[in-house]
């Protein structure tokens, strides 16, 4: 495969060059570049197609192609519940509003898009021609839903223990990349830096901190420039493919630092 992304083969070479290949021929080309980059065989190969095919590649494709905005739906409420579980029995005294938030620090489209990178999920899922010239690859949204999808799909293809013990290894793997503990309480302090920092400036200043943000290419990747700024001062800048990531990169890194603490009152 000479493209470096599974939906731009596709597109690009093999629907080109096999005019004549039918759904079974592509189905099997996609299982045999596939087999490869997950970490599960799946015994429904369907399950597997669906769960990587954007709608925009079903919607382009020759072939009648099932989508996986269903897939995506099941995959959300399966990972809610296995976390769910898995921190309401590792936290017994904990209220139901800091096990809420919790959650939602480990089962939140940046975290979940970082996971499908780790995973290769960026270079597998299938796309439409305008996604890919959009980077679809790189957006946070597309990665996560994709990452959603693969979890429902292995659930109808195996069973529920068996994708609790893939998400619970996915999730280990993601911890030791990242130097992070994701079920851990103490992650709840640092959980929300922009309200957080919202919460000193009006105290400190009686105004809230603004975020600015442009779309700019880098590496031929769209991604966004986005500024911190208090009382018209600038005080961190970040780049990040996620809007949303960036800010609350840029408020944490201005709370740890005490950046902040520079401007007068």
């Amino acid at each position: 495969m000479s493209s470096t992304r599974l939906s731009e083969y596709f597109i690009n070479e093999y629907l080109l060059l096999n005019k004549n290949a039918t759904k079974s021929d592509f189905q099997s080309e996609v299982n045999a570049k596939v087999s490869s980059i997950l970490n599960y065989s799946f015994k429904n190969t369907d399950l597997l197609i669906e769960s990587i095919t954007h709608k925009s590649f079903s919607h382009e494709s020759k072939f009648e192609l099932a989508f996986n905005e269903r897939l995506e739906f099941l995959g959300d409420t399966i990972l809610d519940l296995i976390v769910s579980d898995k921190i309401f029995k590792q936290f017994p005294d904990s209220s139901e509003g800091d096990l809420s938030k919790l959650r939602s620090t480990i089962v939140n489209e940046t975290t979940l898009s970082h996971i499908a990178q780790i995973n290769k999920l960026d270079s597998i899922i299938l796309l439409g021609k305008g996604e890919i010239k959009n980077n679809g690859f790189n957006k946070a949204g597309v990665l996560s839903d994709c990452f959603e999808a693969v979890v429902g799909a292995i659930y109808l293809d195996s069973n529920f223990e068996k994708v609790k013990e893939i998400i619970f290894n996915v999730f280990s793997d993601y911890e030791t990349k990242n130097g992070v503990s994701l079920f851990d309480l103490k992650t709840l302090q640092d959980s929300d830096p922009k309200s957080k920092l919202q919460e000193i400036t009006m105290k400190e200043f009686q105004i809230t901190p603004k975020y600015e943000s442009e779309e700019i290419v880098e590496n031929k990747q769209k991604v966004f420039k986005v500024s911190l700024i208090l009382k018209e001062q600038i005080l961190a800048t970040e780049i990040n493919i996620s809007k949303k990531k960036a800010m609350q990169n840029l408020a944490s890194k201005v709370l740890k630092e005490n950046i902040y603490k520079t401007i007068q009152p």
